[in-house]
């Protein structure tokens, strides 16, 4: 599987479905509730390896629940929860993806700050059971917080984790991060349909890890 995952705000039906046949790894960004649970399976189907997620402020939660447990009997590869999801929607969601083989990303975002090192272990700890990924991703304001954040990686097996930062001081991140033992990072299709700030357009961030890989950088 591609070790980048392409993200999109999954808004229109026909762009969505174009990019999971171009790109072998795609993360839906479902937020917006503009595709209905048909749509949403039909993209699936035509993907390969999907990653169904439903950030929070946008929709009311029943509605992301809905939405999430549609994509996971849909047959999404990957299910992202985030930490702060109302605890008996996110149980039904476990339950349901365990039932149907649907690997489980347990996730923390913060936007406008970084935690100390310590709090951060801390969540990064609290998010370790019913999943196979924990995925932590944090707005970057200092040098340090970029370092607390990738030193995060050493404290969980290869594959575990991705640590990502966010905002313009994040961008190294995404390079460094496969490197470090995340099991893929995320990027843009291409400059101006990020999904977060400090996402990297996918050839760029497939050029210079290639070139890293294979010595040419």
């Amino acid at each position: 599987m591609d070790k980048i995952c392409v993200s999109i705000f999954a808004n229109d039906f026909n762009f969505c479905i174009e990019v999971v046949m171009k790109y072998e790894f795609v993360e839906l960004r479902l937020d917006k509730g503009q595709l209905n649970n048909a749509q949403i399976g039909e993209i699936i189907t035509a993907g390969k390896n999907i990653i169904a997620t439903c950030r929070a402020g946008f929709i009311p939660d029943e509605n992301r629940f809905d939405t999430l447990l549609s994509a996971i009997n849909q047959g999404t590869e990957y299910i992202d929860i985030e930490h702060e999801f109302e605890s008996g929607f996110k149980n039904k969601l476990i339950e349901a993806a365990k039932k149907k083989g649907c690997k489980i990303i347990n996730s923390y975002h913060n936007y406008d700050v970084t935690p100390c090192f310590n709090e951060l272990l801390k969540i990064a700890k609290s998010l370790e059971n019913n999943c196979v990924i924990i995925k932590i991703a944090c707005k970057v304001n200092s040098r340090d917080d970029l370092i607390n954040l990738m030193t995060l990686y050493k404290e969980f097996e290869p594959g575990k984790l991705i640590s990502l930062g966010l905002g313009d001081m994040g961008r190294i991140s995404r390079v460094a991060a496969i490197f470090l033992g995340a099991p893929f990072s995320y990027a843009s299709v291409k400059n101006g349909l990020e999904t977060a700030e400090g996402l990297l357009e996918y050839e760029n961030l497939k050029y210079i890890l290639d070139g890293l890989e294979f010595g040419r950088l």
